[in-house]
């Protein structure tokens, strides 16, 4: 026996249910992104200042790093040679001595090969974050519904947070400008089509608010994170934490030298 056919009143509800369900998936897909552009903004802020932070850590300390590093490999090298034939420590010792030296140098060098300008140009008021969720919920790669639109607004999303981060603010305004413009803000889909769309882009957008949530939850887990609220922490009570840390590598380094110095002495 077949089944009747849908009655024309069945035929409605059935669209009037899946156009209900657009309507809910539009409006949470709506409150997701802004989440999502609120997350990024977080993130985008969290590396900037580490970024800020580590380069003022490098400045003040880092080059008194290299040259105490320097100064024990030269140490661990010069009891190496003093040592007998077979001290297989001895020389494990001025292996890692002088390994370490290396990397501190080139950690030193990396930090002072970035430009500055790709670090901070202006300042960043709560009017430019204000300005940066409210193009990011719009142009946000993950509301994407195809494989060239993800592509071109994933290139808009990296120019906005290049924007963002130098503080420019009139560029970040023409990414807005041109986005509107472009044929992909035009509307106009089949709606079993819209909300299959609409699910896979829910899916989404929630897989990555839980990236950005861990990745913010393992920088705030990290030494330089934990050093800078350390740091922080002791201007606010007039302290200078970097200061002392420095005053107390460059006594370390005059003992060192010293040390370096008896050993070439005595040879």
């Amino acid at each position: 026996m077949s089944m009747p056919p849908f009655t024309t009143t069945e035929l409605t509800r059935s669209c009037l249910r899946i156009e209900e369900e657009i309507d809910a998936k539009r409006l949470e897909l709506s409150q997701l992104t802004e989440d999502l552009a609120a997350l990024e903004l977080e993130a985008t802020d969290l590396h900037r200042l580490l970024g800020l932070f580590e380069r003022r850590y490098l400045t003040s300390v880092g080059a008194l790093y290299v040259e105490l590093d320097v100064l024990y490999a030269r140490i661990a090298e010069a009891r190496s040679k003093k040592a007998a034939a077979d001290d297989d420590d001895a020389r494990r010792d001025a292996f890692r001595a002088q390994a370490r030296a290396d990397q501190s140098a080139r950690e030193y060098q990396r930090a002072h090969a970035e430009p500055p300008e790709t670090i901070a140009k202006g300042p960043i008021t709560s009017s430019l974050k204000k300005l940066y969720r409210q193009i990011a919920a719009r142009i946000h790669p993950d509301k994407a519904q195809s494989e060239a639109a993800r592509q071109s607004r994933t290139r808009l999303m990296a120019e906005l947070n290049e924007a963002y981060a130098q503080g420019d603010e009139s560029r970040m305004r023409e990414i807005l400008e041109n986005w509107e413009s472009s044929p992909e803000t035009v509307a106009g889909y089949d709606e079993a089509a819209d909300l299959e769309r609409l699910t896979r882009t829910l899916a989404q957008v929630r897989l990555k608010i839980w990236e950005i949530e861990g990745e913010l939850r393992r920088t705030k887990l990290s030494e330089l994170y934990s050093l800078m609220l350390r740091v922080e922490e002791a201007q606010s009570h007039g302290e200078d934490l970097l200061g002392e840390l420095a005053a107390e590598l460059s006594a370390e380094i005059r003992l060192a030298r010293q040390i370096l110095e008896e050993l070439q002495g005595s040879e």
